[in-house]
């Protein structure tokens, strides 16, 4: 008997290994596909669960409460106690919703306890400010991200009937909505109201002005002089080591009365059109108050 002794060829050792790689390459995708659809599918159960346990307990939170106060990032509930008659003094307990951008989670601080309701938030959620009365709703808007698996819900949270929310900013202070202008004194003046409970000092002025009223000489408030050094135009920043006086020179109480920011110029060629001013207070309280009013 002969024995075909010519082995495996060149040509055929190409063909098994391409076999092989094409295999391997089918099965490298379909496992590639299989864990990404898992992994979507994990991350589409997150947002959809991060969406319905914050409704649920916004929604609660939110029927049983008489006054919200809220900024960008907390929504601070009012929520009266029931059982109470109006012949007796109401308890009042409090529920602080707050959001943190750095780590994207909600949280529900109340009850004597503090719960994440929601993770992976990627936006501010709460209401401009405004007064909200029942029977019509606050809204809340989630956007919730999760590996790359996008998710977002508008709640419609109802009040019950007879109860109001009153939605505030948490800054107390205003500006008037006009300007004091006095070329003869050379002066700028913008009256400041804080109808708060506490007081207020002034930690930052930025302040921009038309060239024609030369350099900006002082800063007064109320009958104090808070700044003294001048600044030529158009603008200035007025920060801290740059403040005259003594620390309480520069506040203001929450008693509702104006107090007059005053700003003295070099010349008395002040302009007297509003719309060539710009002034940006910011105090330690974080209340920032602009003119013109945004």
């Amino acid at each position: 008997m002969i024995w075909d002794e010519r082995g495996t060829t060149i040509i055929e050792l190409i063909l098994v290994v391409a076999i092989i790689a094409l295999i391997v390459g089918v099965l490298a995708r379909t496992m590639y596909q299989v864990v990404t659809i898992t992994d979507r599918g994990n991350a589409e159960m997150v947002v959809q669960h991060d969406l319905r346990n914050a409704a649920t307990w916004l929604n609660r939170d939110v029927l049983s409460a008489s006054k919200a106060t809220v900024s960008g990032s907390q929504m601070v509930l009012e929520v009266p106690d029931l059982r109470t008659t109006p012949e007796v003094t109401t308890t009042i307990s409090y529920i602080t919703y707050t959001y943190s951008a750095d780590t994207g989670n909600l949280t529900r601080d109340g009850d004597g306890s503090a719960v994440t309701v929601a993770r992976h938030i990627a936006s501010t959620p709460f209401t401009p400010t405004g007064v909200i009365t029942a029977p019509n709703v606050v809204t809340v808007t989630l956007y919730s991200l999760e590996g790359n698996v996008p998710g977002s819900g508008t709640f419609a949270l109802k009040m019950r009937a007879g109860v109001s929310i009153q939605v505030e900013g948490l800054c107390q202070i205003n500006g008037a909505g006009n300007l004091d202008i006095n070329p003869s004194s050379k002066t700028v003046g913008w009256d400041i109201t804080n109808s708060g409970s506490d007081t207020a000092s002034i930690e930052q002025i930025i302040i921009e002005w038309p060239s024609t009223n030369g350099r900006l000489t002082e800063i007064w408030f109320g009958t104090s002089r808070i700044f003294a050094e001048w600044r030529d135009p158009p603008s200035a920043t007025i920060i801290k080591p740059l403040w005259g006086g003594e620390p309480e020179d520069r506040t203001i109480d929450g008693d509702g009365i104006p107090k007059k920011l005053e700003f003295r110029f070099e010349t008395t060629d002040i302009s007297e059109n509003e719309d060539l001013y710009s002034i940006e207070i910011t105090f330690d309280n974080g209340c920032i108050v602009s003119f013109p009013q945004p």
